[in-house]
């Protein structure tokens, strides 16, 4: 505070910029999946390894209101993605014997479309395994 100014002063001007936290949540909104990301005002956020959990195959990242994270988006303020999961479907393979999975297919909001290729021209999301890829039907 300066008090008793009797002569001219110059004053200057101390900025800081805005951070902000991206923070990377399981589906219950409280189990942190990975690491929260502090991102300086207008930066992107980097999207983490994609999680893994049993009996289940990772789809994407949901913002606040349930659309699909774009990680090109600038941050201007805190926010929370949400992990989206499918159920994995274990098919019987009836030549080995053995359980396999087999690619399932979502729309690209997230939504599960079941285990059958799409016919309906369109992009849909392909994920078997931990190997996703956006695919298109002519």
């Amino acid at each position: 505070m300066i008090e008793d100014v009797t002569a001219d002063i110059t004053l200057y001007a101390q900025w800081a910029i805005n951070t902000y936290t991206v923070s990377f949540l399981d589906d219950d909104g409280e189990t942190e999946l990975a690491d929260a990301e502090t991102i300086n005002h207008g930066e992107k956020a980097t999207a983490p390894a994609d999680p893994t959990k049993a009996g289940y195959n990772f789809v994407g990242w949901l913002d606040e209101n349930d659309d699909e994270f774009n990680f090109d988006t600038q941050i201007t303020a805190d926010i929370k993605l949400t992990a989206k999961w499918t159920e994995t479907v274990p098919i019987l393979n009836s030549r080995t014997g053995g359980f396999e999975t087999r690619p399932f297919y979502y729309d690209l909001k997230g939504q599960p479309l079941g285990t059958t290729k799409p016919t309906v021209p369109g992009a849909y999301i392909e994920k078997n395994g931990k190997q996703i890829r956006k695919i298109s039907v002519q």
